[in-house]
């Protein structure tokens, strides 16, 4: 059977998938319709039809899900991450509606919402929530650990970070998943700064720097505690200091930082200071900075 060439541009953005609709405004004829039906030259399934010389993947899913689940529907959560580029094994269709639909579709996860954006994205070509969005969908749908899985690889892609899910848990108040959501937040907020000296140790435990010890006390020359270093080599007296992904939003806690940096260079001390991002995409940076810092120290000290 000879397809028209109409129909087959369509398919072929279409990952192999259409409706009976879409046939039909593509060249198909009812009769050609009905004999590519019998003849299997394409299958069906509740509505939706897929050319049987496209092998079924998670594309050709996506698109069956969006058509299943009918206009203004758009692919969200882990499906949209996964179409975005973050590495998700789940083969799961998760799917954004509007609030007013109330059905259930075989074998796609459905979240009905009534905040969305007027106009979709675009997720490798198929209909999609923004990125920042599908990262809160996929919290709000996840368990804790699966979560937290997402919202590290997420800040780490630096495609959100905990002013973000504070600003969502406001838009979205009263929807469904918000006690999940809710508790990644304040994880990110807290466990932040221990995600990145966990990344910093090993760094240096990869590259076999050794000399370092975590939350070290250091004091002046006159004995007076100055504070507890994140990560110090004693012998060569560099200090560094992480920060987390929330440190910037604590005034606070940005001002005794700061006391306490200057009063450790007054000290002698070398400081360096990173961030979660330094650490997390730029660690080859990060490595060349503290080895420099040791080399200056050696040499000042005539090592």
């Amino acid at each position: 059977m000879r397809l028209p060439e109409e129909f087959r541009t369509w398919i072929a953005g279409h990952g192999g998938v259409f409706t009976r609709a879409h046939a039909l405004g593509n060249g198909i004829t009812p009769r050609q319709f009905r004999t590519g039906t019998a003849q299997q030259v394409w299958v069906g399934f509740e509505g939706v039809w897929i050319v049987a010389s496209y092998p079924p993947d998670f594309t050709s899913s996506c698109w069956a899900a969006l058509f299943r689940a009918g206009a203004d529907a758009r692919i969200t959560a882990t499906s949209a991450l996964r179409l975005y580029g973050m590495e998700i094994s789940s083969q799961q269709v998760c799917v954004s509606v509007p609030a007013s639909r109330h059905y259930v579709l075989a074998g796609v996860t459905l979240l009905r919402d009534a905040t969305r954006d007027e106009e979709p994205a675009s997720a490798a070509g198929l209909p999609a929530v923004e990125r920042q969005r599908a990262v809160v969908d996929a919290l709000r749908l996840a368990d804790q650990a699966r979560g937290r899985e997402i919202l590290h690889e997420a800040l780490r892609l630096g495609w959100i970070d905990p002013p973000m899910l504070e600003e969502w848990c406001g838009v979205l108040k009263g929807h469904s998943g918000m006690r999940q959501l809710r508790l990644q937040l304040a994880y990110a907020q807290s466990g932040s700064r221990a995600e990145s000296e966990r990344l910093l140790l090993r760094l240096l435990k990869r590259e076999k720097m050794s000399g370092w010890d975590f939350n070290v006390a250091i004091h002046s020359r006159g004995g007076v505690l100055i504070g507890i270093g994140d990560c110090v080599h004693v012998e060569r007296r560099v200090v560094v200091e992480v920060d987390g992904l929330a440190w910037h939003t604590q005034a606070d806690r940005f001002q005794r930082d700061r006391t306490r940096q200057n009063q450790l260079i007054n000290e002698g001390w070398h400081v360096l200071r990173f961030t979660y991002a330094d650490l997390a995409h730029r660690p080859h940076t990060v490595l060349a900075t503290i080895r420099a810092a040791l080399t200056r120290s050696a040499s000042a000290s005539g090592w």
